[in-house]
């Protein structure tokens, strides 16, 4: 037989958990994001590449918005990557209508 103050204890428990448990996620979701943002505003501004083949993304892009094709002739000038166009096609539109291309 179970005793009373223990029915009502999971009787409580029963409303207070699903709460409890929501309220937690949200924290959890909260916190993620922030930190997200945290380490997004702090490479922002960090002024050098994070990662080696960055620069020949940036040159790929510039070759692009010149009207250059992506997948060419290798010359001594221009080494496509093995990526596919659509980043590229992006950053060259950026490079091309923003101050960087006046």
């Amino acid at each position: 037989m179970v005793s009373p103050l223990l029915r009502n204890l999971c009787s409580d428990l029963d409303k207070i958990l699903p709460i409890f448990l929501k309220w937690c996620v949200v924290l959890v979701s909260l916190i993620y994001v922030l930190v997200l943002l945290l380490i997004m505003s702090v490479r922002l501004v960090y002024p050098y590449e994070l990662e080696w083949i960055e620069g020949a993304y940036v040159d790929e892009a510039h070759w692009v918005s010149q009207g250059e094709p992506i997948y060419g002739q290798p010359s001594i000038y221009y080494i496509p990557t093995s990526k596919t166009p659509l980043l590229f096609y992006l950053a060259a539109l950026f490079i091309k209508y923003s101050v960087m291309g006046i």
